[in-house]
């Protein structure tokens, strides 16, 4: 009986999921850097949607994520923690 029930609840919660992942709104999990949760939708941040415009712009003129990490620190440009963003998060 609750391997049933446990079995049945699992299905729910994955088609609850899968519905609020198809209307557009935001699951759960760390948001990505360049958006924010807005009525439980992912809407693009002003600031760090720009920060990630100009990364793919430098990388696009062949500079390494060593440089793109570095301009970005000089900018002051900082993840949802408050840390600088480092070169494993630009790759």
């Amino acid at each position: 009986m609750n391997q049933y029930y446990s079995a049945e609840l699992s299905q729910k919660i994955l088609r609850g999921l899968r519905e609020s992942y198809l209307k557009g709104n935001y699951t759960g999990g760390a948001i990505p850097f360049g958006y924010d949760v807005i009525n439980k939708k992912l809407v693009i941040n002003p600031i760090e949607g720009e920060a990630v415009k100009d990364m793919f712009r430098l990388f696009l003129q062949g500079y390494t994520a060593e440089y793109i990490a570095t301009e970005l620190k000089r900018r002051g440009i900082r993840n949802k923690r408050g840390e600088y963003l480092k070169v494993k998060a630009i790759y």
